[in-house]
């Protein structure tokens, strides 16, 4: 179950752990009313603080809680089919693709050539012209260069 509302009550830290994460008891004023638990975070947590958290049921020495993890609703994405990929040409960027997600997949493929040429498999003087093939595979799916996969050492 997930719950969105504001932390009312958010007792001492109590506890921390070997990665430093701190526990501390909450009490968040929810939409069905207030609800206690134990979160654990790096900074702990103050009264009248906005949070969305999950909640699950956990049993520890004192008996069963509510344990609380933080989540953000921005990542929650509701089921739907895979975005179609385009079946031939080149990448561009209108073909849904925005600025920043170009950016990434550039990133990766200019990286996968460097580690290439780092590992000895691929030619210094290839880096660019393989970068480039390895955007467009990532765009569209399709090897697109001249020459057959089988050549490409991975």
């Amino acid at each position: 179950m997930s719950i969105s509302g504001t932390i009312t009550i958010a007792e001492p830290v109590d506890s921390t752990d070997q990665m430093s994460n701190k526990y501390q008891w909450i009490t968040i004023d929810g939409p069905n009313g207030p609800i206690r638990g134990r979160i654990g975070s790096k900074q702990g947590y103050q009264a009248n603080t906005p949070i969305n958290v999950t909640v699950e049921s956990k049993q520890g020495q004192e008996g069963q809680y509510n344990y609380f993890k933080r989540y953000n609703p921005q990542y929650d994405q509701p089921s739907q089919p895979p975005p179609q990929k385009p079946q031939q040409g080149a990448p561009v960027a209108s073909q849904s693709t925005n600025g920043s997600e170009m950016v990434r997949i550039r990133s990766m493929a200019l990286s996968y050539a460097k580690d290439l040429v780092c590992n000895g498999k691929l030619e210094l003087e290839l880096l660019e012209s393989r970068a480039n093939e390895f955007t467009a595979y990532i765009m569209t799916g399709k090897w697109l260069p001249d020459e057959p996969m089988s050549d490409l050492p991975f």
